[in-house]
């Protein structure tokens, strides 16, 4: 009779030791789940944006933007003296050399990655040794909106770059100017010649 009743109290201990066990592992569980998912949904993907130049020509990227400068408030919301500035940005590349431009973003940023820190960008000089030049513009339009109206848009990365996946996380987007792009630039004309 006692020894039924140290096994069925040795049964009850061994269960509620096994059922407090339980609970602190999914104690432990719950917690760590926590962590992954508060740091997992902040995660950030890291953008190459890379320009090789393959060329035996310096080049030159100029980007340019107009940005509109307010002089004076009159009254609200009227300006006096408002007035465009053109600004641009240069990337410069020596021959057979690389450009580049890390990026980190969230992956439910709405933004694009793009070449030039300043943005939008309404035209593009490619600039071979001051001498030749592509000129990429869509009119008064930002030159990202019309990436097919213009032959190998460089702000066109989605068209116009070799992807790479090199991690779950990281990708490199590459844009080759190649002899071909030296042939078909035009010359810059100087002191009206």
């Amino acid at each position: 009779m006692y020894g039924n009743l140290i096994d069925l109290r040795s049964a009850q201990l061994m269960r509620h030791t096994l059922l407090s066990t339980r609970k602190r592992y999914m104690k432990y569980l719950v917690f760590f789940a926590m962590i992954f998912v508060f740091t997992g949904c902040s995660t950030y993907w890291h953008v190459q944006v890379i320009v090789e130049n393959t060329t035996g020509h310096n080049i030159k990227i100029e980007g340019f933007y107009t940005e509109v400068v307010f002089v004076e408030e009159i009254s609200d919301g009227i300006y006096e003296g408002t007035y465009e500035e053109v600004r641009s940005e240069v990337i410069s590349i020596q021959q057979y050399e690389s450009y580049f431009q890390a990026q980190n973003f969230h992956p439910e940023d709405s933004r694009d990655y793009h070449l030039f820190i300043e943005e939008p960008i309404d035209s593009v000089f490619i600039i071979f040794d001051d001498e030749k030049v592509i000129v990429q513009s869509c009119g008064e339009n930002e030159l990202g909106i019309c990436p097919e109206l213009v032959e190998r848009n460089i702000l066109a990365i989605s068209l116009y770059y070799d992807r790479e996946d090199i991690g779950r996380k990281e990708y490199h987007f590459t844009y080759r100017i190649a002899e071909e792009d030296y042939n078909r630039a035009l010359p810059i004309y100087k002191n009206g010649l």
